[in-house]
């Protein structure tokens, strides 16, 4: 008995290594040992992409010295992740007892502390888990460049690594189909395959496969708090679309969704209309955001401005906007951390940014003066950025919307970032490489000030401005 289980278990171990270089097998970790038996443990666990509906598989790193497992995945999936795993012996359970389900039990990583390990003789190991929670930025999907004046062709040598250049960078955005998920055929969603967030694919008021019935409802941000939370309770308490994790939208899950310049886009009809058809509009309109203003955060909330500028903080018993439900947990704030002298990486997004804005250097950027300039001169000054030897360009929209963080103090990291974007306390724009709309002026989308009180998204202006340049 003990002979045939030692074969079963080598053949395991052989077909894992085997299938090490094939693109969908390669992330499975597995943990080789012997049993009380004597015979070969094979223990592996990942999250596939299909069961998970995300565009990759992440594995789990099994620590059996230190009886812990390291999980990485997606904010938006880790409330509803479904694990896969390679057992020859025993099986996982959840602390509770309920024992798991390879490729189909759902694990609200949030709240489970640890996994349990039962063994063929009924031995149990207690794991802890350790989870932590990545940002995967969608490209824009923006295929237009421009000099300070005018769109150009793509390609241009003398104004290189534009957003239309940089295709699919840092990830290509996969927006599902609308479809239905968990059998509720009449709550109609759509899925973020990159982030795993899960859309309601009409705003708060419209219904059906289009949204074309009703009309978009017009809410105060306490009561879009309320009606996304309610969501919860759909299905008779199984929540709509089977899923309990709803709450309003976030600005950077806004920000990452509007597709930005495409062929035939006005600054009030959007791209993506087949999965969003809600948000199609023949004129300015604003959604809330769940972000609350850190200055007066019992009374004001930021909205989001489509076809319009910015979005500022507003009184959220007072004022009322469109309302766009997410499935997901919160979008977490950046990790930044040094990674080699003058470069910050962002753990959260894997994005790695130079320390100083162009103009300034030193370990502190205390050296020389924050450059304001024309489109043209800073986008060249990032391509010719030298810093850690690494090749350097302008950051796209979605990129340099990730810098922002909207819990309080400044929009921006000055631990990571000490001299800010520009001058400390003052409204500093930024450039991106990401044209603006079609039907407005051309000119580049800008974002934020480096430590000001408000945070504005997409302001087109003439004046100079300021550049960070990101690795490309």
């Amino acid at each position: 008995m003990h002979s045939i289980k030692t074969i079963v278990s080598i053949l395991l171990v052989f077909q894992i290594l085997s299938c090490k270089d094939d693109s969908k097998n390669f992330l499975w970790l597995a943990l080789v040992g012997p049993d009380s038996f004597g015979s070969i443990l094979v223990k592996s666990m990942s999250f596939e992409s299909e069961p998970n509906q995300l565009t990759t598989s992440y594995p789990a790193l099994i620590d059996e010295n230190a009886n812990a497992i390291s999980i990485s995945l997606p904010y938006g999936i880790v409330q509803r992740a479904i694990p896969s795993f390679i057992l020859n012996n025993g099986s996982w359970k959840l602390a509770n007892g309920t024992i798991l389900q390879s490729g189909v039990s759902v694990i609200d990583l949030t709240n489970e502390t640890e996994l349990v390990f039962e063994s063929e003789n009924g031995t149990e190991t207690n794991y802890s888990l350790s989870l932590y929670q990545t940002v995967p930025v969608p490209d824009t999907n923006v295929s237009e460049c421009q000099d300070n004046s005018n769109y150009i062709s793509c390609g241009n040598t003398n104004l290189p690594n534009q957003d239309g250049d940089v295709q699919n960078s840092p990830n290509a955005p996969v927006y599902t189909v609308i479809q239905t998920l968990n059998g509720y055929t009449n709550d109609p969603v759509v899925v973020d395959s990159q982030s795993g967030v899960v859309w309601k694919s009409c705003l708060e008021g419209l219904s059906g496969s289009n949204c074309t019935t009703g009309a978009a409802s017009g809410q105060t941000w306490t009561s879009a708090k309320s009606t996304c939370a309610n969501l919860n309770s759909a299905n008779s308490g199984n929540g709509y679309a089977g899923l309990k994790n709803w709450r309003i939208v976030s600005r950077k899950e806004m920000d990452f969704s509007i597709g930005w310049l495409q062929a035939g886009v006005t600054q009030y009809s959007l791209p993506y209309k087949d999965k969003f058809p809600g948000r199609d509009s023949a004129s300015q309109y604003d959604i809330w955001v769940m972000e609350e203003d850190p200055s007066d955060p019992t009374n004001k909330a930021f909205s989001y401005g489509i076809g319009s500028c910015c979005g500022f903080p507003v009184a959220k018993s007072t004022a009322t906007y469109k309302v766009q439900c997410v499935a997901a947990a919160p979008v977490p704030n950046p990790d930044f951390a040094s990674s080699e002298p003058g470069v910050v990486l962002d753990k959260r997004t894997g994005i790695e940014w130079a320390k100083c804005p162009v103009g300034r250097s030193g370990s502190n950027c205390e050296v020389g003066s924050t450059s304001q300039n024309t489109y043209e001169i800073l986008l060249n000054a990032c391509n010719n950025l030298n810093t850690a030897g690494k090749q350097w360009r302008m950051p796209i929209i979605n990129e340099l919307s990730t810098l922002v963080d909207y819990s309080g103090g400044s929009f921006i990291s000055t631990t990571a970032f000490p001299s800010g974007l520009g001058t400390a306390n003052a409204l500093s724009w930024v450039y991106s490489s990401t044209p603006s709309r079609a039907s407005t002026t051309v000119l580049t989308n800008a974002l934020i000030p480096a430590m000001g009180v408000t945070a504005n998204t997409g302001k087109n202006v003439t004046s100079d401005r300021t550049a960070l340049c990101v690795v490309r």
